[in-house]
């Protein structure tokens, strides 16, 4: 069992290390999804909503500046953080932004 538990926390901790060392817009595009109650963040790696978890403190650099890809957002319960705070990027593209 303790093994089992550390397979399933050091792949989870892999997975937020991928999505943590994207630092291209390529990396987002096509990867806008649902989130909350119609909440949109763009991260590589979320595919449904219940991934949220994969992408927990992480944040990307997109474009001039943007802080993007669910920055703020703590639990997947706490989509607030990213209410009202989508940008367009590249050719019509969203992300959520953290402030």
């Amino acid at each position: 069992m303790k093994i089992l538990l550390f397979g399933i926390t050091l792949l989870f901790s892999f997975s937020l290390l991928a999505v943590k060392s994207y630092s291209d817009i390529e990396t987002v595009i096509n990867c806008t999804h649902k989130i909350g109650s119609g909440y949109e963040a763009a991260c590589a790696g979320v595919k449904t909503t219940n991934d949220i978890e994969t992408v927990i403190n992480c944040t990307h650099k997109i474009g001039s500046g943007y802080e993007a890809a669910c920055a703020g957002v703590k639990t997947t319960n706490d989509i607030e953080a990213v209410k009202n705070c989508t940008h367009k990027i590249g050719s019509g593209y969203e992300a959520a932004c953290a402030n």
